[in-house]
């Protein structure tokens, strides 16, 4: 493990591997920037498959695809905590058969209400239908919801209180629980006859953050379906975006999307009135160079950037929203980006 005194700046990941970047002071600067590594912490054996910073940046939780969660502190650059997959099905523990392990497909720090010392709860998503909240100062299971055996379940996501938690997945379907009664209380699920939901898997699911009675998810049919919850339906589709990962983003009334795809990998909507707004190639000069965005996110750094990656090209870009011109970028990996994030603070 290589450890800098730099200040972290944002994240990426590939297989067995993090790696911290940081920037040379003035990353976000016009004109193209090379990101240095500041740390890559190799304290797994197995792939990585989905990360994220908490609130306070301080704490970066990693889900493996053996169902471990790794928890690193960037005070100090090294791993604090490691919650272990519990096997739970005692039938197949005591037959003597050896138990599946399912990947933590996505993870989300729970929202904090008020000032709190304490360290927050972690929510995983697992390959096996299975949702589980963790205490993470004693790694202790708080609880689980399970939505099916063979399931699996791809995304999840919390709305601005905590109180409301989202999955999505295999199963065609977007569901919204109530995390204090862990009941379901809304559900947009395939109907025949309906052109609005979703007919494959969905791999992205996301609360609209200004306003999140409204929930945007994109998956393997090609179209991002907008659903809002005061209805027993999805309200609007956009057709087109091809979304295998964790590449829906909403800020400042603009929807972001990057598709599994060669040309018009990145694109932004106005939610206002549905509009498309930008278009871009991974590479301007030729659109067959890259492609296939497995993430992407709006960066906060109040520029209209956005950060994506591309599995095809092993390459994590900074962009200009405006011009699409890349400002900074990440490349040379030698094996697939499955995941990245970068810090809260729009560093």
């Amino acid at each position: 493990m290589e450890i800098s005194d730099s200040n972290s700046e944002t994240v990426s990941i590939e297989e067995h591997e993090v790696k911290l970047i940081f920037d040379d002071k003035d990353v976000f600067s016009s004109g193209s920037k090379i990101l240095q590594q500041k740390a890559s912490l190799k304290n797994t054996k197995t792939e990585i498959m989905s990360m994220q910073f908490d609130s306070e940046s301080k704490l970066l939780a990693t889900g493996t695809r053996n169902g471990a969660i790794n928890i690193y502190n960037w005070e100090y650059a090294e791993l604090e905590k490691q919650i272990c997959p519990v096997y739970e099905e005692t039938e197949v523990i005591d037959a003597g058969l050896t138990p599946v392990n399912f990947p933590a497909t996505c993870l989300k720090w729970r929202p904090k209400n008020g000032f709190s010392r304490a360290l927050p709860k972690l929510t995983a998503s697992y390959g096996n239908g299975d949702v589980k909240c963790w205490d993470v100062e004693s790694k202790e299971l708080k609880y689980k919801i399970s939505e099916g055996e063979n399931i699996g379940i791809y995304s999840i996501d919390y709305n601005r209180s905590g109180n409301s938690l989202l999955t999505a997945g295999m199963d065609y379907t977007v569901r919204v629980y109530d995390e204090n009664t862990l009941k379901m209380t809304h559900e947009f699920a395939p109907t025949l006859g309906s052109i609005v939901n979703h007919f494959n898997r969905v791999f992205c699911a996301k609360f609209g953050p200004e306003d999140d009675r409204m929930i945007y998810s994109g998956g393997a049919d090609r179209m991002i379906c907008v659903h809002d919850i005061r209805c027993k339906y999805s309200v609007r589709n956009i057709v087109g975006p091809y979304v295998l990962g964790d590449c829906i983003d909403v800020h400042d009334n603009m929807l972001l999307a990057g598709s599994y795809r060669s040309a018009e990998c990145i694109e932004v909507w106005d939610i206002r009135n549905y509009d498309k707004l930008y278009t871009y190639d991974w590479d301007q000069s030729d659109y067959q160079l890259g492609g296939q965005v497995v993430s992407a996110k709006f960066m906060r750094d109040g520029k209209h950037s956005i950060i994506a990656a591309s599995r095809i090209a092993g390459e994590v870009k900074c962009m200009d929203l405006l011009s699409g011109e890349t400002f900074a970028n990440i490349s040379g990996y030698t094996s697939m980006i499955y995941s990245m994030d970068f810090s809260t603070n729009g560093r």
